[in-house]
């Protein structure tokens, strides 16, 4: 399994409304996450364009249970597909014999993807925020 780890910054001015809605609505944290990352799940499937094997590897995304910490809490998205990491990070091609004939680039479907959500998830978080607090 091919597992990659994202932080968003810059939520720091959100969290103190979103604790005075989380207060209201206890809820409410747990649902923005899987939210956020079902919406990272959606759109690294659309960035993948690859000919072979789209199939596959877009039904093979799955979302971890959430995990409780004492800072927060945390999300993963991982791919069970044995080949995925070849597609996301690229790889050599090499000949029966081993010699190198050349490289394959990656798609960085999930990468892509997750740069796009740290500029939508404070957007998705705040709607949420103000869902709760009207």
């Amino acid at each position: 399994m091919s597992d990659i780890e994202f932080k968003f910054n810059g939520l720091d001015e959100i969290m103190e409304e979103f604790k005075e809605a989380e207060r209201k609505v206890p809820d409410v944290s747990e649902k923005v996450l899987k939210k956020g990352m079902n919406k990272a799940r959606k759109l690294s499937k659309e960035k993948h364009n690859g000919k072979t094997g789209r199939k596959h590897i877009n039904s093979s995304y799955k979302i971890l249970p959430i995990e409780f910490e004492s800072d927060g809490m945390n999300i993963k998205m991982t791919n069970t597909r044995p080949n995925f990491h070849l597609v996301e990070r690229g790889h050599r091609l090499v000949t029966k014999n081993g010699k190198e004939i050349g490289f394959v680039q990656g798609k960085h479907m999930v990468e892509r993807s997750m740069e796009e959500m740290e500029e939508e998830f404070p957007k998705m978080l705040k709607k949420e925020i103000k869902k709760i607090l009207k």
